[in-house]
């Protein structure tokens, strides 16, 4: 599928990026941002760029600022209360070690800085009506210790949604100020716009927490 710029009838994964951009250019009180599990290349990276944000990026890839696996790791001290805005999309719901990245999301942002986050949301609409007919979940973490025979593997650790996300970013002092979604889609088609759409129901929950 071609990928389309995002928009309110675009697919999904774009639009859920296109939220997280607006959001940071929106909510953060200075110009520097670290864009956790993302790349100089990537959509949210030359989208804050565009807009006169310092964007700095933290990933496995080679073509990220900091190359390094994030996950149950510390990450470097240069990057210590450095940002008023951290990013990151669609990551938590990878990682093991969720409580010790947490922290340093807290560890890298300056007083009052604000963490802006996508996760799917496991109690989305489309896996509410699954359930009920006894299929599984679309993002359900399953299936992960053998990947090589699930070709729709996601490498999904854990699942989330609006409650259990606020009851660890308020464990780690990050105290939520705005929740919204991408809407409901269903085979990346749009039922429901995220504008009108409870972010409960939504395919992706996006929060915005304050550093307390």
């Amino acid at each position: 599928m071609t990928a389309k710029w995002p928009g309110a009838n675009d697919n999904e994964t774009l639009k859920r990026q296109q939220l997280i951009v607006d959001e940071a250019a929106r909510r953060a009180r200075g110009k520097r941002i670290l864009n956790i599990g993302d790349t100089r290349k990537s959509y949210i990276t030359k989208a804050l760029g565009s807009k006169g944000f310092d964007v700095t990026t933290i990933d496995l890839f080679a073509d990220a600022d900091v190359v390094m696996d994030f996950d149950g790791k510390k990450f470097p001290d240069s990057l210590a209360g450095k940002f008023d805005c951290v990013t990151t999309g669609e990551i938590i719901e990878h990682l093991v070690y969720t409580d010790v990245f947490l922290d340093q999301i807290y560890r890298c942002l300056k007083p009052n800085g604000v963490l802006v986050m996508s996760f799917p949301n496991i109690c989305c609409l489309k896996n509410r009506v699954k359930m009920l007919f006894g299929k599984f979940p679309t993002y359900g973490a399953a299936k992960l210790v053998h990947p090589q025979i699930h070709n729709d593997d996601k490498f999904h650790v854990r699942d989330f949604n609006l409650e259990k996300i606020t009851e660890f970013l308020d464990a780690h002092r990050l105290r939520i100020e705005s929740v919204s979604t991408n809407g409901i889609y269903v085979r990346d088609k749009l039922l429901l716009p995220g504008s009108v759409c409870p972010p409960t129901l939504g395919n992706q929950i996006v929060v915005t927490a304050m550093k307390k």
